[in-house]
């Protein structure tokens, strides 16, 4: 019981951690599940759609904001392609530079 408090101590302590690390981070960051459906960001990107991240995890763009369907286009091309993608977008009248990257699990699948 102990070495499994303490592996799940470890792995909170390691979480919090990323998360901390995330949300120092001044891009704007997120992922998604394979279904499009957001699984997490950091706090530029919570600022940046004007929402907490409590309401963005487990949707979709197109249900949190109007707004960005360029961006949405873009994920599904990238999804396609499986592949990096790399765009300039404007957005809400500033220019972003975009990077899409697919996310892979341990064995390899496409998974977000």
């Amino acid at each position: 019981k102990k070495a499994l408090a303490c592996s799940l101590d470890v792995k909170e302590r390691q979480a919090s951690l990323l998360n901390t690390m995330l949300d120092n981070i001044p891009d704007l960051i997120y992922f998604k599940n394979i279904d499009g459906s957001f699984i997490g960001c950091n706090a530029a990107f919570e600022t940046f759609l004007h929402v907490k991240r409590e309401e963005i995890v487990g949707r979709e763009l197109h249900e949190i904001t109007d707004k960005f369907s360029e961006l949405t286009a873009l994920e599904q091309y990238m999804r396609l392609q499986q592949r990096s993608l790399t765009q300039t977008l404007v957005l809400d009248e500033k220019s972003y530079m975009l990077t899409l990257a697919p996310f892979y699990n341990e064995q390899h699948r496409l998974i977000g």
